[in-house]
């Protein structure tokens, strides 16, 4: 989301762009369209007493969205959407409409799922993927955070630094969640103790983060994933023996016309695309 963020701030998208509107999806059980289309306006026009009436109908809020992006170019960001269900509404109540009125629309998606396979619209589609940050990055992103001046490091945080590049990972949630802590701490040597404490017993901080993602699963996808408990933490795994290990235990469904392994390696891709798994390298299997 800050990434999101910075780009639909920056000055040059802004100047590009007639109109920019942010939206932040609710969980599908949530999920009301008027209320969208609200949050739509009220980010396009915060300023204007007459448009987004409390209590309007859906019908006349798509008339003052279609009003408000009329032949224009337009940016819409659709931040935090968890799920198929939620993308395809979005799809429908915003895109569908906004675009039959709109100049030249672009759109940004922040989502930790890969959902550009449900999207049959034409359009030239980029997937920005996070990738682990190397020593130098996770300590700029750990000073960004804080607002520390890197080049003149106070002694407090040049003592922990080796430490929490090390702990972190090169995970950029990571190092954001780590450095929002220690940013309410007085001490930081004491703080980065209680969170180091807590990363070698969890693994991690956020929580939170992790069950809506774990909690999104069907059934056979959440078993495959709690699997990876039994593997010792920081240790890479072979694909084909977890896939093997899936199969034996009797994880893997067995579909008509589909080899046990594919499937199972269908499981892996969308745990994957889900942003619960990252595949260090890709394993290729020839046929003899």
């Amino acid at each position: 989301m800050p990434i999101a963020r910075n780009v639909y701030e920056d000055p040059s998208v802004a100047s590009y762009f007639d109109v920019r509107g942010w939206v932040t999806m609710p969980p599908p059980q949530h999920y009301n369209k008027s209320g969208i289309l609200s949050q739509l306006l009220l980010s396009i026009t915060p300023e204007e007493p007459n448009v987004n009436k409390k209590g309007s109908t859906p019908h006349e809020l798509e008339f003052q969205v279609c009003k408000c992006f009329g032949g224009k170019k337009y940016l819409i960001v659709l931040d935090n959407i968890t799920s198929k269900q939620t993308w395809k509404q979005a799809l429908t109540d915003i895109i569908g409409l906004v675009s039959d009125h709109g100049l030249v629309g672009s759109y940004i998606l922040t989502t930790r799922n890969n959902f550009n396979k449900y999207d049959h619209r034409r359009g030239y589609i980029h997937i920005h993927k996070m990738t682990l940050l190397n020593p130098k990055e996770s300590w700029e992103l750990f000073c960004n955070i804080l607002s520390i001046d890197e080049v003149h490091l106070a002694p407090k945080f040049e003592k922990i630094r080796n430490h929490v590049v090390e702990k972190c990972d090169g995970l950029p949630q990571l190092i954001v969640e780590v450095a929002k802590r220690l940013s309410k701490c007085d001490n930081i040597q004491q703080g980065w103790k209680k969170i180091e404490k807590e990363l070698e017993s969890l693994g991690l901080l956020d929580r939170n983060a992790l069950s809506v993602s774990y909690n999104m699963l069907p059934h056979h996808l959440k078993v495959c994933f709690l699997y990876f408990g039994v593997f010792p933490k920081r240790k890479k795994i072979r694909v084909k023996m977890l896939i093997r290990l899936w199969i034996a235990e009797r994880f893997v469904r067995l579909l008509k016309h589909k080899e046990l392994e594919d499937e199972a390696y269908e499981y892996l891709e969308e745990l994957t695309e889900r942003s619960l798994l990252l595949i260090l390298k890709i394993e290729v299997v020839t046929a003899k």
